[in-house]
């Protein structure tokens, strides 16, 4: 039964997904698959069930309309150089995702390992095909495919603001913090997280107004979520940008300023306990919120026993895992629980519930892209920064929230979306910056770089 209902919902989705397979070729094309891939998985985040139903069908046809937009791409007729960091990347994900559909043999609930392994496929290969089809022949394109991205995820905070400032959602019913119009506290926490440093990349160029209120809007959904998690994931990409600036051009100021970062982020909750035990605590209620949004944690239901429990059930499958995507059905049959209780039907951790899904073998395929990914990510570019902060904000987020492979959350599919997207920016070449560039960009072409200034460059 559960088979026939999963064909019915891929049935429906692909008779959904027809409008948007519908002239693919067209210039303005590219904007709609992104932003209905975008707004697709932002109903899967709000409170209301019938706009999650809806979302989770139109989650597959949408990304494969997106792949079916990115083959009707045209290939550049003179490829790029390999990149080794990215073909050593892109085969470790795609040997995951093999490994994960294996997985389904021994997976208590095949259908959610298979619906998984499906999501994975498309969106690596969409991601795949947009970086080698469309981002690696102009930087200028993939600006402005992540910035449709972001747009949505933007407009979506926005009136979720407003709806709130007018009374027609309540701000929130789990101890003070805001939700809106989001399903919890955490998934407002995770957007706005991921939100930040991507839109400060996107704004570096235009007027201050614009620049400050596209950080301000996912920096409120941080503040007023009350998550210490995401906050902390925040500041560790903050440090990672202070690093890369520190690698570059060393002062003491900036030494001291990170090793002042440093030890904040170390002893963060005595330091925010002090803080609110004195009166300015009082006065400033998202930092009232914060504190409140760990004690959670202290509760038998709390982060810290769910990854205790975790440990015992992972003993007992520790090469294989019980199969990709099974962490939410292991953990409801260990607590007793029911489908529908969103507290103990996760890890709370992306890095625990790897271990759960996929055990130390599908661990470490996916550590060595994880591995490619960073190293890539020391080596860009000053002007690809804040980009690079976006990852490792979600790399950081994934230690107290399972965000990297929950793939139903608009923030999880932004953060792939950057990690892809950073490989097609330029980076640190042992030969200069130019050669990189004369390898990215066909000599033909009259990109962001034109051709007499990079063969002067190469040639000086």
């Amino acid at each position: 039964m559960r088979d026939l209902v999963a064909g019915l919902f891929a049935a429906a989705g692909l008779i959904l997904a027809l409008p948007l397979i519908i002239g693919l070729r067209s210039k303005s094309m590219g904007t709609f698959v992104i932003a209905s891939i975008a707004a697709t998985h932002v109903l899967t985040n709000l409170n209301d069930s019938a706009l999650i139903a809806v979302g989770t069908v139109l989650r597959l046809p949408t990304l494969l309309a997106g792949v079916l937009f990115a083959l009707s791409q045209k290939t550049p007729q003179h490829r790029a150089k390999t990149d080794p960091a990215f073909v050593i990347y892109r085969s470790a994900l795609f040997l995951f995702v093999a490994f994960g559909i294996i997985s389904s043999i021994w997976a208590p609930d095949r259908v959610d390992t298979l619906i998984k392994s499906a999501t994975l496929v498309l969106l690596l290969a969409f991601l795949n095909l947009m970086k080698t089809r469309r981002w690696d022949v102009d930087a200028r394109v993939l600006r402005g495919d992540i910035g449709d991205f972001v747009f949505v995820l933007q407009v979506t905070l926005v009136v979720s603001y407003l709806l709130t400032f007018l009374g027609v959602v309540p701000f929130g019913q789990f101890q003070g913090r805001y939700s809106g119009i989001f399903w919890n506290p955490n998934t407002v926490a995770m957007l706005g997280a991921t939100l930040i440093f991507p839109s400060a990349w996107l704004s570096r160029s235009r007027r201050w107004p614009v620049r400050v209120s596209s950080v301000a809007i996912p920096s409120a959904a941080v503040l007023l979520s009350g998550s210490r998690g995401a906050l902390l994931a925040v500041a560790i990409g903050a440090l990672f940008l202070l690093l890369k600036s520190m690698l570059v051009r060393p002062t003491v100021v900036k030494w001291a300023a990170l090793a002042v970062g440093a030890l904040s982020v170390a002893f963060w909750e005595d330091i925010l306990m002090f803080v609110v035990q004195t009166s300015l605590g009082s006065r400033i209620p998202a930092l009232t919120r914060l504190y409140r949004g760990g004690e959670l944690a202290l509760t038998e239901t709390g982060r810290s026993n769910i990854w205790r429990d975790s440990g015992t059930i992972f003993a007992d499958s520790p090469l294989l895992g019980h199969g990709l995507n099974s962490t939410r059905t292991v953990l409801k049959d260990y607590y007793d629980v029911g489908l529908t209780d969103t507290v103990l039907g996760h890890a709370h951790n992306s890095y625990v519930e790897l271990l759960l899904d996929v055990g130390l073998i599908g661990v470490s395929v996916i550590a060595v892209a994880f591995a490619a990914l960073i190293v890539r990510l020391l080596i860009l570019n000053e002007s690809a920064a804040l980009l690079a902060a976006g990852v490792v904000t979600g790399f950081a987020l994934g230690m107290t929230e399972s965000f990297i492979f929950g793939l139903a959350a608009a923030s999880a599919i932004l953060w792939w979306w950057t990690s892809f997207a950073v490989f097609a920016l330029p980076f640190k070449h042992p030969h200069g910056d130019a050669v990189q560039r004369r390898n990215t960009v066909h000599p033909r072409y009259h990109g962001p770089f034109e051709n007499q200034q990079v063969d002067a460059a190469v040639t000086k």
